[in-house]
């Protein structure tokens, strides 16, 4: 009996070694995790309220909504700014009229619209590159995908470093939609693009006609983004081009990874490339920016080019990159690699190059913030370091994805003695996996649970010091606090005073709580600032100006003495 019980023990425990855990629940886990850090975003967006360029980049649209009550004409206006800055300011003739075309022009409490529309951009545009690539191009399954996605996201929305860069990259509306919003549509390009390239047109004239066409007119607009995004895009492209050359001349022996059947496909999008180049020379070259450049102070080209490359290492990778951070990228690095074995044996793309790989990623960060530090020899803007940051990851992510494929492909064969073993090796690496690998091992499903153990005790701990460490629950500590429906009421209070016509020299009580992802700026004391006269125009006053509210102490002092 006993030995029979103890095969029956071998038995049960072997079953229970041998089971699986399916991805598709760890993908929805996952899933429900960013959503979760996203509705207090969401929540907190709805006390909101407009503040400094907002009112003079969409003075114009206002004044011609207020005028016609024409929601169209108000649009046509938007287009027609887009071209003045370009004339006149700068060269972002995109981000330029939809900076103009602030949902505030039309009414004060649409502002919160300016979050809702940039979160869900970046989340699909960053869903949409990870998917075209592991799930289209590799063949990763799509929870897995998913999964991959889902967390990337976690960490470029909640991890994102503390302070202004959460507020303008997603709640200050004239910095979230000329930075965080490109940098989503560039993505959504980029997916669109690659979809191009691997898809079978064959008897579908008409439709590649079309999705070139969208593709390049989407292409054109993006050259007048934010220089950084704009930048990018064109080495995106220019590896494109490289790309092509590699499949068709066997310039750099493959090191991209496209196989021969992809060399029409990338012909497909050199127009769009073409026209996004185009686009980019015509933003660099416009008339504007040598009006706004007289107010700056450039770097040289070349220390520019360094100072970049240190602020990688300065600042992702010396201050930046935290144990939770780690943690997650831990996890992603665990679904590439479960999944990379099968890559290697099924594929017919190349991974030749995993050091070139690496430097293009880290040279793509570098020259992500070349723009800016020419332009004014720093990167302090948060809108600025929000899409440094979130770059950086996407690639980071990318990187991990080449070289863990790199590695079950070619890279054991490094480490094998002799010529036997690398037979042994190739020959293994030919048998595809017909496992379903969307399921889970219960050894790493426990490794995977030990780490979501370790991040969930030190977020606790992190959260409990700083309630800021989370977007998200900086966001939901300030609502249940009070202070984001004090700051709305606040607002709403100098709303009134405003809009009454009746008042033309208003003075503004100062803010008495200032809600880290709400609060971008204010008015001063001085008249004569600009914030204060751009508002004074919005709103047709002869004069703005701040009452801070220890002058009203000071006053009731002086009046009883």
């Amino acid at each position: 009996m006993g030995r029979t019980s103890l095969t029956m023990g071998e038995k049960l425990g072997n079953s229970i070694y041998a089971s699986k855990i399916n991805m598709k629940i760890i993908s929805r886990v996952i899933t429900f995790l960013y959503i979760a850090g996203l509705i207090p975003m969401l929540i907190i967006a709805y006390y909101n309220y407009p503040s400094a360029d907002d009112y003079s980049m969409a003075l114009e649209v206002h004044q011609t909504y207020v005028s016609t009550g024409n929601f169209f004409a108000a649009i046509a206006k938007a287009v027609y700014m887009g071209w003045w800055y370009f004339m006149n300011w700068t060269g972002y003739y995109f981000s330029s009229a939809l900076t103009s075309l602030a949902p505030s022009a039309f009414n004060e409490r649409l502002y919160f619209l300016g979050t809702f529309i940039v979160l869900f951009v970046l989340t699909m545009g960053v869903k949409s590159f990870i998917n075209v690539i592991l799930h289209k191009m590799l063949g990763i399954d799509k929870y897995t995908s998913r999964s991959i996605s889902m967390l990337t996201l976690f960490i470029i929305v909640q991890c994102m470093m503390s302070g202004t860069s959460r507020n303008e990259a997603f709640y200050w509306y004239s910095g979230a939609i000329n930075y965080m919003f490109m940098f989503g549509v560039a993505l959504l390009w980029l997916s669109f693009l690659i979809k191009i390239v691997i898809s079978d047109y064959s008897g579908k004239r008409s439709r590649e006609m079309i999705d070139v066409s969208g593709a390049g007119v989407l292409g054109f607009l993006l050259g007048g983004a934010n220089y950084m995004t704009a930048l990018s895009l064109c080495i995106i492209m220019f590896s494109f081009f490289v790309i092509f050359l590699d499949i068709k001349k066997g310039l750099l022996k493959k090191a991209f990874m496209l196989p021969d059947r992809y060399g029409l496909g990338l012909k497909r999008i050199f127009i769009p490339a073409a026209l996004q180049f185009a686009g980019f020379m015509c933003s660099v070259l416009a008339p504007g920016n040598s009006v706004r450049s007289e107010s700056l102070s450039t770097v040289n080209p070349i220390k520019a080019i360094f100072m970049s490359f240190f602020y990688v290492y300065e600042y992702m990778l010396g201050n930046w990159i935290r144990w939770d951070i780690i943690l997650l990228l831990a996890v992603i690095f665990i679904f590439v690699k479960m999944s990379a074995k099968k890559i290697a044996a099924t594929t017919d793309f190349e991974f030749c190059h995993p050091v070139i790989f690496t430097v293009f990623c880290f040279g793509l960060s570098a020259a992500n913030i070349t723009p800016p530090i020419f332009a004014t020899g720093n990167i302090e803007s948060g809108r600025i370091l929000s899409i440094f940051w979130s770059q950086f990851i996407l690639l980071v992510v990318a990187d991990m994805i080449y070289i863990c494929i790199w590695y079950e492909k070619r890279g054991k064969l490094l480490f094998c003695e002799n010529e036997k073993e690398k037979k042994l090796y190739e020959d293994a690496s030919k048998i595809k996996n017909t496992t379903d690998n969307y399921l889970v091992s219960k050894g790493t499903a426990y490794f995977l649970g030990i780490i979501a153990m370790f991040w969930i005790f030190g977020s606790v701990l992190s959260v409990h010091v700083d309630y800021n460490y989370y977007t998200g629950t900086s966001a939901l500590v300030d609502i249940l606090n009070g202070n984001a429906a004090t700051y709305a009421r606040e607002n709403a209070k100098r709303l009134e005073i405003l809009k009454d016509d009746s008042i033309k020299d208003v003075n503004l009580d100062e803010f008495t709580v200032q809600p880290q992802l709400l609060f971008f700026s204010d008015v001063t004391t001085d008249t004569s600032d600009w914030v204060n006269k751009a508002v004074a125009e919005y709103y047709n006053k002869d004069s703005v100006v701040l009452k801070k509210a220890d002058s009203e102490e000071n006053e009731e002092q002086s009046a009883n003495e």
